[in-house]
């Protein structure tokens, strides 16, 4: 077996070749292939591939899922922050015939994170808060838990922010090391190398110019590191070091603006993990200064100047907070304002940032199958159903896919998610606005909606099931024999066979045992039907 490993900002070029030449490998990709044709094995390890996300130019990487793909023998081996693992697999996967599989490295386990605690109090002390006991399970954190100072006087952090701060004083700063103003100078040189490194999407940085003294200090704490660029050039020896970086530099710069976001928006820039370290940062605030993050979502929303990108930003890192639904409920105003123009972008961005793959999805349909996460669904699901008639044609589309995706959620402990009533009161609202020929697709997506959950809004829901109890209003909203074979005909009608078992039944054998003139084009009974009654053509 022969291994090769790889940047992921090496495969930022044109193509593979010059990926080649430039780590001084003396041959181009069909040169190397045939060098290595008598092994059965070759491995080629790409580390932080979620970077070439944020590069102009990836066709160096298309090129070599080519070459896996023409010679399986040939095997890639990639990898990434958790977090980037589903946008990779759309963005970097999706287009390859390849095949792969999703392998998480597990953090420490709460056994290994007690073990350690029973042989160094102070673990204990601090994993019996969750948020920290979640940081505890990563190895780095705890093996620099550990070698930092602890006494009677010190006052335990309780939270990740308050954590960060006495890593950054202890560890980063060394503050118990004053000689020559080193702690600032350390501080100093560790920001600039971070943050040069996220605005350059390069994986190292030089560090020629800058202060040997410090430098040098920070290598000996293992908080640099130095990789195939040479020892002039360093990076941060973990990830969460940049990202605990960038957060520090961003509040730096919100202290130094007098908390006027508007200037901090020009001084972070565009970066993708500057960006994602404001989210953090902003998310943070938001649990901790209500007050606060209201006048930068004011600032933000209504400012003519703002980048776009960063206002929404600043919006997503609201809508993921614990306090989102007192958050939104308290700017309902200015969300209906200017014709819900601002409740309509909250939508947009809930559909797009507030989404991840289930646990029990994984390989290529790890990115396609999406799961609604956060209060955010909830809150605007109650504001759009207390609304629901102020909204118009135009905005079929933008509720029936937000309606729609918010029925993904996972269930709760009554077998339905929070907000289902909400979800079912919304689609039968919509239906109506969907009776014609053009808005029939979108209304058997709601009808699919209306399915899932019967035991919501149940009359209207057995009214349909059932011919003696419809109704001449409910029978105006939709086609029955759309509603019908939604039930009858597929596994969305198995809520139904499960909350109103008997109900369901009747009125399957009802249509079952017509006569045939007046099935409308029905096939006779499918195998779904076995799974629901254990009923068969016999």
């Amino acid at each position: 077996c022969t291994g090769f490993c790889l940047g992921a900002s090496e495969l930022a070029r044109p193509h593979i070749d010059e990926t080649l030449v430039a780590a001084h490998v003396p041959a181009n990709h069909a040169e190397l292939a045939g060098v290595f044709v008598s092994q059965r094995r070759k491995l080629v390890l790409i580390e932080s591939v979620e970077r070439l996300l944020e590069a102009a130019d990836r066709a160096a990487f298309a090129h070599l899922l080519q070459m896996v793909e023409d010679d399986p023998t040939w095997q890639l081996i990639l990898t990434c922050r958790d977090y980037s693992s589903a946008i990779v697999q759309s963005s970097l996967l999706a287009r390859t015939s390849v095949g792969y599989t999703v392998v998480e490295v597990p953090k420490l386990t709460d056994a290994e994170v007690d073990a350690v605690a029973g042989k160094f109090p102070i673990i204990k002390e601090l994993a019996a808060s969750e948020p920290l006991r979640r940081l505890l399970r990563s190895p780095f954190v705890l093996s620099k838990v550990i070698s930092m100072k602890w006494d009677a006087a010190t006052s335990f952090p309780a939270t990740e922010r308050e954590f960060r701060r006495m890593f950054w004083s202890q560890i980063v700063r060394a503050d118990d090391q004053q000689a020559d103003g080193m702690p600032g100078r350390r501080e100093s040189v560790f920001l600039e190398i971070c943050v040069e490194r996220a605005n350059r999407l390069t994986e190292s940085v030089s560090i020629r110019g800058k202060d040997e003294a410090a430098t040098v200090a920070l290598r000996n704490d293992s908080l640099l590191s130095h990789g195939g660029d040479g020892p002039n050039f360093a990076f941060p020896s973990h990830d969460v070091l940049e990202d605990w970086a960038i957060i520090h530099w961003i509040e730096d710069h919100f202290r130094d603006c007098e908390s006027q976001i508007l200037e901090l928006q020009q001084r972070l820039g565009t970066a993708p993990a500057i960006r994602r370290g404001y989210r953090k940062w902003l998310n943070e605030l938001a649990e901790s200064d209500e007050t606060q993050i209201a006048a930068i979502f004011a600032d933000v929303v209504t400012a003519s100047t703002v980048d776009q990108g960063f206002a929404d930003d600043t919006i997503i890192a609201i809508l993921k907070s614990s306090h989102v639904e007192s958050f939104l409920v308290e700017h309902e105003t200015m969300l209906l304002s200017q014709d819900k123009a601002l409740l309509r972008r909250v939508i947009h961005l809930t559909r797009m940032a507030c989404r991840m793959p289930p646990p029990y999805v994984a390989g290529g349909w790890n990115g396609l199958i999406q799961q609604p996460v956060g209060r955010v669904w909830c809150t605007l699901l109650g504001l759009i159903e207390k609304h629901i008639a102020d909204f118009g044609e135009d905005d079929l589309p933008l509720l029936v896919g937000f309606v729609e995706e918010a029925s993904m959620a996972e269930e709760g402990d009554g077998g339905y998610p929070d907000g289902a009533e909400s979800m079912v009161s919304v689609a039968w609202s919509l239906l109506p606005l969907l009776d014609n020929f053009s808005g029939r697709a979108q209304q058997k997506r709601l009808l699919g909606v209306i399915a899932r959950f019967p035991r919501c809004q149940a009359a209207r829901f057995l009214a349909k099931l059932s011919p003696e109890r419809d109704d001449e209003e409910v029978d105006d909203v939709f086609d029955r024999d759309d509603f019908l074979e939604l039930i009858f005909f597929g596994f969305q009608g198995v809520p139904s066979c499960r909350d109103f078992p008997a109900e369901t039944l009747a009125a399957f054998l009802r249509e079952v045992t017509a006569d045939p003139r007046e099935l409308d084009g029905y096939q006779g009974v499918g195998i779904q039907q076995s799974a629901m009654f254990g009923l068969t053509h016999d």
